[in-house]
């Protein structure tokens, strides 16, 4: 009798014990699956935010790069403007900046708008880089890409020149990974490097520096 009563009593007891653990581990559970979906939620919205700026960053260096053509092709600017002057201007640089702001609401945006004039012959390029917004600085330096421009060939049009490069890039700051209701706090290191793109064009038209 005995025996049999210190049975139930630990079979009672295990049953409880249990359900007790099962009670512990429900919020455990329940806890890492939200964080699971939180931080997935997050890399998605990070990767998005990505494609993005990558996005931006081409359309803005085709902006540069098409008002750099119309430019050149306007009579009443190229009379009074010398060949070897740059396209760019500060002005050009915060109009970038104003679309990027509109793309980008409550973020804070930064832009770095360069081009780069290489002579006709074998003289040093001529970088011209204009910033707005938050401090932004390109990933390479236009001047070191100076060899992604084709050299003409053409005789009597563009023989011995090389085209212009124009180079937009897109930063965001202070864009946080992972949600903060958790308590978990942003990887800054990998974030200043990672929202962030860049862009290069080649121009249509060659300026004339050093020509």
């Amino acid at each position: 009798m005995n025996k049999l009563l210190t049975k139930r009593r630990g079979a009672q007891y295990s049953h409880y014990r249990q359900q007790g653990n099962s009670i512990i581990a429900l919020p455990i559970i329940l806890f890492t699956g939200m964080t699971i979906i939180l931080i997935a939620a997050n890399i998605n919205s990070a990767i998005s935010t990505k494609a993005s700026l990558e996005r931006l960053s081409y359309a803005l260096t085709s902006i540069v790069a098409t008002s750099h053509t119309d430019k050149l092709m306007t009579s009443s600017v190229t009379k009074k403007t010398p060949k070897d002057a740059p396209i760019l201007t500060q002005a050009l640089a915060n109009a970038l900046l104003e679309i990027a702001n509109r793309q980008f609401k409550q973020r804070q945006v930064g832009i770095q708008v360069a081009q780069l004039q290489q002579p006709k012959t074998t003289g040093a390029a001529k970088a011209t880089v204009f910033q707005a917004g938050v401090p932004c600085s390109a990933n390479k330096e236009i001047s070191s890409l100076k060899n992604l421009s084709p050299l003409g060939k053409t005789q009597g049009l563009n023989r011995g020149q090389r085209a212009d490069l124009f180079q937009v890039s897109v930063c965001l700051k202070n864009v946080s990974l992972l949600t903060e209701t958790l308590g978990l706090t942003d990887v800054k290191g990998f974030s200043a490097g990672y929202f962030q793109s860049e862009s290069l064009l080649i121009g249509r038209k060659v300026t004339g520096v050093g020509s």
